[in-house]
C-alpha cells in the first residue's frame, strides 16, 4: 500500500444551475441565476459574463442583464402547503421584493437533492468497477479515494 494518499475531489460546478437548465430545457449556454429570497445562490458561468456572482441581488441581476439572464427561484414550503411549491411567477419575486414571504414560508432544496442523489448514483455505478471509495462531502461535492487503483499501476516518471 501506498505510503500516500492518492483523493480526489470532485465538486459539480453551478450544480443548482445546472439542475435548473435541465430541468427548464434550457441550451447549454444559458445564462441562468438560481436565487433564494432576493439573491443569487448558483449563477451559471454564461451568466458570470454580465458581472453576476453568488450573492448578487435580483435588483443587480436586472441591471446588468435585462432579460438576458433566467432567473429562476428555489421552490419553497408554507402558506399553508406541505408540499414545494415553484416560485416562478411569485409576486413578490416579480416585484423584486421579499418582505414577508420569508417569515410563512421556508427553503425547499428537495428538487437538488434528488438531482444529487442521481449524480451520486450514477458515480458509485461507474467507481463500482474500481477498488474506489467514494465519500460525499456535500449535495455537489465528493471525495474519491483511488489509492489502491493508483498502487496497483506501474509508477511513470514523467520527462520534461
Amino acid at each position: 500500500m501506498a505510503a500516500v494518499k492518492v483523493i480526489l475531489h470532485c465538486d459539480l460546478d453551478c450544480f443548482y444551475a445546472q439542475v435548473e437548465r435541465e430541468r427548464l430545457g434550457l441550451p447549454q449556454n444559458a445564462s441562468i441565476a438560481v436565487v433564494q429570497w432576493s439573491m443569487a445562490l448558483a449563477v451559471s458561468y454564461p451568466a458570470r459574463k454580465y458581472g453576476i456572482s453568488r450573492g448578487s441581488s435580483v435588483d443587480d441581476i436586472r441591471k446588468a442583464a435585462g432579460d438576458n439572464v433566467t432567473i429562476v427561484p428555489v421552490e419553497t414550503i408554507g402558506g399553508g402547503s406541505a408540499e414545494p411549491r415553484s416560485n416562478q411567477n411569485h409576486p413578490d419575486l416579480v416585484n423584486l421584493r421579499f418582505t414577508g414571504v420569508q417569515a410563512t414560508e421556508k427553503v425547499s432544496l428537495a428538487r437538488y437533492r434528488n438531482a444529487s442523489s442521481q449524480v451520486f448514483a450514477a458515480m458509485a455505478e461507474v467507481l463500482s468497477g474500481y477498488d474506489a471509495k467514494l465519500e460525499r462531502a456535500s449535495i455537489d461535492e465528493a471525495y474519491i479515494d483511488v489509492t489502491v487503483e493508483v498502487d496497483r499501476r506501474p509508477s511513470r516518471t514523467l520527462q520534461l
